[in-house]
């Protein structure tokens, strides 16, 4: 890597809940640039859930994206 590439990864609901319990989601943002969550991962995690807050998802803002994940 020549320092210029971002780091992304996709998620299920399990790391966002436990890191969000543990009030640490910016552990994350050290590790990654970007990471994309399925729209059912967001419905679990913030809709039905509650683990992250729309508060706390607000402070990811930049870090979490959802929506329509597709193969490339």
């Amino acid at each position: 890597m020549d320092g210029n590439e971002q780091i992304a990864a996709v998620s299920n609901s399990t790391p966002l809940i436990y890191f969000a319990k543990i009030g640490r989601l910016d552990v994350l943002r050290v590790v990654f640039d970007k990471i994309f969550i399925p729209e059912a991962v967001f419905e679990e995690t913030v809709i039905r859930g509650k683990h992250l807050t729309l508060a706390t998802l607000s402070l990811s803002r930049g870090l979490l994206e959802y929506g329509s994940l597709r193969k490339r």
